[in-house]
């Protein structure tokens, strides 16, 4: 066989594995294909002898394989978004076999086909997905976060400080320093108690409603673990200040600007504490503005956060 002929064959084996893939997770296409009264020009492009392929399979196999995809990519939204779920569980196997329809899934490793999904939810035009409740979308996305901070992490910065210790003396001495927020965080706000709706069951998720939106700072530490911070409005417009080019001098005078009041001491000794903390929890690193900074903060070990 030359090497024409190869390329050509397999380029007609690929086209075919695509469909068999579709075969499987896409039921009215199934049923198109199946249908002896089909005029098969209108069958995806496929060539007869490709039909013929796909209707000599074992049925029955076929239906229980499609079940076992279905069956695991349900257990895969499910693992990756539990409270989501728990929300719009019974609106997800409608979501799935539209998701089917629209697009054949080309990785169904799990993180891929949660991630497919959420996208398709939150992304895409399907009327099912746009009739989910904002505060459903909202879960959701949230939970596409946390999963994203897990397994695709950002490189973390080269040069900042990570030492809550250093953080508090260069402010309590007066000098300056640039706050740099971990490249692995997320600030984010949700229409659910979170607590309150993992500990419920699946039955009783009318309750999980939260009063007022959640405000939540996700950060990943340098272990790979991801950390979630409740925060009030304040807290979160400060963090959201805090853009790593901003010093902490400017930072005040950008919150007390927000905040329509005079900067003072008062003011500036809440920022110091929030910064501190945010640095004791991994959420934050600092840059020096200067060599007399560093010198002052002993200049401890790197951010690796």
């Amino acid at each position: 066989m030359g090497v024409e002929s190869t390329s050509t064959h397999l380029h007609w084996e690929a086209r075919f594995q695509d469909a068999y893939a579709r075969f499987l997770t896409d039921s009215d296409f199934r049923k198109l294909v199946l249908n002896p009264s089909a005029d098969d020009d209108m069958v995806a492009d496929l060539s007869r002898a490709d039909l013929d392929r796909l209707r000599a399979m074992d049925q029955g196999r076929v239906e229980l394989f499609a079940g076992c995809l279905f069956t695991n990519r349900m257990a895969a939204i499910a693992e990756a978004f539990p409270l989501s779920f728990k929300v719009i569980g019974s609106a997800v196997p409608g979501l799935v076999r539209a998701l089917d329809r629209r697009d054949v899934a080309t990785d169904t490793r799990k993180y891929a086909e949660a991630v497919r999904f959420a996208d398709f939810v939150l992304n895409g035009d399907d009327a099912h997905a746009r009739s989910l409740p904002d505060a459903a979308l909202g879960l959701l996305r949230y939970e596409l976060i946390l999963l994203n901070l897990r397994v695709r992490p950002q490189r973390p910065a080269d040069s900042a400080i990570h030492s809550d210790d250093a953080l508090h003396q260069a402010l309590s001495q007066d000098c300056d320093v640039v706050p740099v927020l971990n490249r692995n965080h997320a600030l984010l706000a949700v229409d659910y108690d979170l607590e309150t709706l993992r500990d419920l069951d699946l039955d009783v998720t009318s309750l999980a409603a939260a009063e007022a939106t959640m405000i939540v700072l996700l950060h990943r530490d340098e272990n790979g673990v991801v950390h979630e911070k409740s925060l009030n409005q304040a807290s979160a417009a400060a963090i959201l200040m805090i853009d790593g080019t901003r010093t902490f001098r400017a930072l005040v005078a950008a919150y007390a600007a927000w905040l329509d009041r005079a900067s003072d001491a008062s003011l500036e000794e809440g920022l110091k504490e929030l910064c501190v903390n945010l640095c004791a929890c991994g959420a934050l690193c600092f840059e020096p503005v200067s060599a007399e900074t560093c010198e002052h903060a002993g200049r401890p070990t790197q951010c690796r956060a």
